[in-house]
């Protein structure tokens, strides 16, 4: 029969392996949690996000009705299908209600409501060239474009 001291001696070591391997299986189930919420949180901003893009697709309505000049009493339309003079047309129109210089992204910003949707990679640029150089339009630096004559 063994010494009891030498029993509790080997019980004792038992129970501190038991001990240790309970807590590297801890360690290692801490790291998951972790890893785990981190996963999660990245998901739920995912869903945050595609739930905004799918809100901001549903609230987007087009223009009712394709844009025409002749909506616009005064307005002549030059040559069809050409988006410069359409641009030039309806800038008219947007200047004199305005009744001060507005820039190139408003401009755009206010075609857009009132139903012409630029066909270009870069609306602000289209607008920029279709006004500059033109008699009837000035541009006021910081300010934007204005109708030649017209209070600024």
């Amino acid at each position: 029969m063994s010494d009891p001291a030498e029993q509790l001696a080997i019980t004792l070591d038992m129970l501190e392996k038991q001990i240790l391997e309970r807590e590297s299986e801890l360690v290692a189930l801490k790291a998951f949690c972790i890893e785990s919420e981190t996963e999660i949180a990245l998901s739920k901003k995912r869903a945050e996000n595609l739930r905004t893009m799918l809100d901001e697709m549903r609230q987007y309505r087009p223009a009712a009705k394709p844009f025409t000049l002749e909506k616009f009493p005064g307005v002549q339309s030059g040559r069809p299908g050409k988006q410069s003079e359409q641009i030039r047309q309806l800038a008219k129109v947007i200047l004199r209600e305005a009744g001060k210089p507005i820039m190139q992204l408003d401009l755009k910003e206010r075609m857009e409501a009132k139903g012409l949707l630029l066909q270009t990679v870069n609306p602000v640029d289209l607008i920029r060239s279709a006004l500059r150089n033109q008699p009837e339009f000035r541009h006021v630096r910081s300010e934007g474009w204005t109708l030649v004559g017209s209070q600024e």
